[in-house]
């Protein structure tokens, strides 16, 4: 699967949104998916 570089539309599917911790240098765009990462429970 390709890197994003820039935002991108991703409709927002019905569920339940959550606010998780992020790596202090991770960048994400806009409408970017992200998974949890189970050993350092930060966003990947």
């Amino acid at each position: 699967m390709a890197n994003l570089v820039q935002d991108r539309n991703t409709p927002q599917a019905e569920g339940s949104v959550f606010n998780l911790p992020v790596a202090a240098a991770m960048l994400i765009y806009a409408g970017a998916l992200v998974a949890l990462h189970s050993c350092e429970h930060n966003a990947v």
